[in-house]
């Protein structure tokens, strides 16, 4: 098999995430790489559109019957990038170079995030986002207080854990497409601080 639709289940474990705001009929799961090796390694899971790779042994026939919270969470996390660019709420492949050469070509970075009470989730990264809702759903359906792979950065104690996700969520939460069409919004410019010359 080379792609394949959701499952049922699939949907379902989806659907406690996103509500309706992704097209879970659009949605294929690949067993194998569909980028180049160089950019998309041979573990590595990776979406682009609406399509989901998961080569080798990130592949599961049915996620939501997956007994390892961690695979589950990535399953979550590749839905996030789906829903970004379902709902235009960011540009992928843009967002993803962006992503690149501000961290200068160690990716890896651009995951990493501090949960700040006064930021809304779309005001954080691309890979950010995706992975702020996959420790959310390792907290909140796992018990999983610890980061997916220490992207978290400290600061915040398990206690208010849930607490900062709820403040950083909460639009996302109420209503998962309410950021629908942001990336067609046109963007205020930076403010540059005035220094006397």
């Amino acid at each position: 098999m080379s792609k394949r639709p959701l499952t049922p289940g699939e949907i379902a474990l989806a659907k406690t995430v996103f509500g309706d705001s992704v097209d879970y009929a659009r949605v294929r799961l690949h067993d194998k790489r569909i980028l180049p090796p160089g950019i998309q390694h041979k573990h590595q899971a990776v979406a682009k559109g609406s399509d989901i790779s998961f080569p080798r042994d990130a592949y599961a026939a049915d996620f939501s019957a997956e007994t390892n919270p961690q695979k589950q969470s990535v399953f979550i996390h590749e839905l996030v990038h789906v829903w970004q660019h379902q709902n235009r709420v960011l540009s992928t492949p843009r967002e993803a170079l962006k992503e690149t050469l501000k961290h200068k070509f160690n990716y890896s970075k651009s995951y990493l995030h501090r949960l700040s009470p006064d930021k809304d989730l779309t005001r954080y990264g691309f890979e950010q986002q995706a992975a702020i809702i996959q420790d959310f759903f390792l907290f909140s359906r796992h018990g999983i207080a610890k980061s997916y792979k220490g992207r978290r950065l400290t600061g915040e104690s398990d206690k208010d854990l849930k607490q900062q996700y709820e403040k950083v969520l909460a639009k996302f939460l109420k209503d998962p497409s309410y950021a629908r069409g942001l990336r067609d919004q046109p963007r205020r410019p930076k403010r540059r601080s005035l220094k006397p010359g």
